[in-house]
């Protein structure tokens, strides 16, 4: 009589070949059955078939570092899982943040900024660290640090300078540069921007200044020894923090030729062969600059397209990039989220969320490949020209404006209402993905779902906003990207609460930042206390 035939017989490279074809939940169910199949679950050739097949082809969130062949099987497992949770709940509206902490600081202090510091390396894996800039008789930065599950909270370093008033602040994107935060203060009549490393010696973490430059332009976008930081006007400079080699973008100055309208900059994004800036009342198109040394006129470079929104009181940019393209990340369409103001303080108190598209110039990408030893467009001008050169030489024949990499205007692809109230917080942050979130307010009146366009039928509303008239609310929405589309959808499920204020709390929340790629939300509030979530 033959041997019975079972799953626990087959070797170890059937079983290896099956486990490939398993969902997370068969593969995390099995591993509870036997010890050989834990020990098979555990294999890094099983967690990187259900890494590709669960999570990169389906559009999930995750680190690029999970694509290095050298990752880790404990790491590869711990980013699948973490991918297809984060997943679910923007997939499924009925799911909830898998954890939600709040602590309070030892001083009532209003925190008024907090970025999520990238990152780490794998060894450092749970851990997450974020800043707090917080306002008292002058400013401090404070870095704190969590565990896995968002316990503890603790303070691993400060930084507050005597006299000191910050008046803005960059993370650099790049776990692995020195410098880890730009920071501009302005103490008494001197205003400057300090490159901060935080730094461990022995068993003590705090901030060094390792670069410092007089300005008065603050920062707004860093990675790596790139630092870009800008006025509130039409100036954006693109600087190399270490060596101090530089070149200006100058907007137009159609967005600030009305009295008391400042188009503070909001955005920097380095898009396909591009740098787009996007201001409070301006969006633009530059070339990629070439940076000079100081000792060298500082190139200028104007804006090769431009669109107005009117006055955004926050805005979102995200890639809509398709995983099967491998330049997906370099070459993708981008996506707009805004939400408008208005000039008029008597307006209604129905705020408009706009959808927009920027789509790559495909004349521009056919020329690239006709040509591909061309450099990007270069729309150099010297910062210090003859201007009387002009007068001593024939002018030469007038040539056709060069091609933008992207299409403009931006195209209208759908709108819903929000609430306008008493908001500290105007920002909306998204991710690569199309997630995004942003805080509704207490609305200035009372509110109810009446108050929106009843006559709206589902297609020209598809995102219905949750309204709730007692308390600020953060809200989250999933919206047309590599996310949606890589599971068999065009448009999200609509808008839903994240969390809510408590009712009988007067303050608000005044910062926030949004970590897609680790499902994770810090939000701070007037009353010093900080909210963690986890998606």
């Amino acid at each position: 009589m033959g041997s019975k035939r079972s799953f626990a017989n087959l070797d170890d490279d059937i079983l290896i070949a099956v486990f490939g074809f398993l969902d997370l939940h068969s593969i995390l169910a099995l591993r509870q059955t036997s010890k050989r199949f834990q020990a098979i679950s555990q294999l890094a050739v099983v967690w990187r078939c259900a890494f590709t097949t669960q999570v990169v082809a389906r559009g999930y969130p995750y680190p690029l570092e999970a694509l290095s062949p050298s990752i880790d099987a404990q790491t590869l497992e711990k980013i699948t899982r973490r991918s297809c949770r984060i997943a679910r709940f923007w997939l499924d509206p009925s799911t909830q943040p898998c954890s939600h902490q709040e602590f309070r600081m030892k001083t009532s202090t209003g925190i008024y900024e907090i970025r999520i510091l990238p990152e780490e390396e794998h060894e450092h894996w749970g851990r997450k660290r974020f800043l707090t800039i917080s306002k008292g008789i002058w400013s401090e930065i404070s870095c704190w640090e969590v565990g896995e599950g968002l316990m503890p909270l603790h303070k691993i370093a400060e930084w507050c300078p005597r006299g000191a008033i910050f008046t803005g602040i960059a993370v650099n994107s790049n776990p692995h540069s020195e410098g880890t935060v730009a920071v501009s203060l302005s103490n008494g009549g001197d205003q400057t921007i300090q490159v901060l490393s935080l730094r461990v010696k022995g068993d003590v973490v705090g901030f060094e200044v390792i670069k410092s430059f007089q300005t008065s332009y603050k920062p707004v976008y860093m990675e790596g020894d790139i630092l870009v930081f800008s006025d509130d006007a039409v100036e954006t400079y693109v600087a190399d923090w270490r060596t101090g080699e530089a070149a200006v973008l100058i907007g137009s100055q159609a967005s600030t030729e009305h009295n008391f309208q400042y188009n503070k900059c909001l955005k920097v994004i380095f898009a396909y062969e591009s740098v787009l800036v996007v201001r409070a009342r301006s969006i633009e198109l530059f070339p990629v600059p070439t940076l000079k040394p100081s000792t060298e006129d500082v190139p200028v470079y104007n804006s090769l397209a431009s669109h107005s929104f009117g006055w955004m009181d926050g805005v979102a940019i995200y890639p809509q990039h398709q995983v099967s393209s491998k330049d997906a990340r370099n070459s993708a369409s981008i996506c707009i989220v805004v939400r408008s103001e208005n000039d008029d303080p008597w307006s209604s108190d129905i705020h408009t969320v706009h959808l927009y598209h920027l789509e790559v110039n495909a004349s521009y990408v056919s020329s690239r490949r006709a040509s591909p030893e061309l450099k990007s467009i270069n729309l150099e001008m010297p910062m210090n020209g003859d201007s009387n050169s002009a007068e001593s030489s024939p002018s030469p024949p007038m040539e056709s404006p060069p091609l933008a990499p992207y299409d403009f205007p931006p195209t209208h692809l759908t709108s819903f209402p929000s609430i306008r109230g008493r908001l500290r917080c105007t920002d909306i942050l998204s991710g690569d993905h199309g997630t995004a979130i942003w805080i509704q307010p207490r609305p200035a009146h009372d509110v109810s779902l009446t108050t929106f366009d009843v006559h709206s039928s589902e297609a020209q509303v598809p995102y219905r906003v949750p309204v709730s008239n007692a308390r600020e609310t953060l809200l989250g929405a999933v919206f047309p990207g590599v996310l949606l589309s890589s599971n068999g959808e065009s448009k999200g499920n609509g808008v839903r609460i994240i969390a809510e204020r408590e009712r009988d709390s007067d303050a608000n929340w005044t910062a926030m930042d949004y970590d897609e790629i680790r499902g994770l939300v810090v939000l701070g509030s007037s009353d010093g206390r900080i909210t963690l979530l986890g998606l």
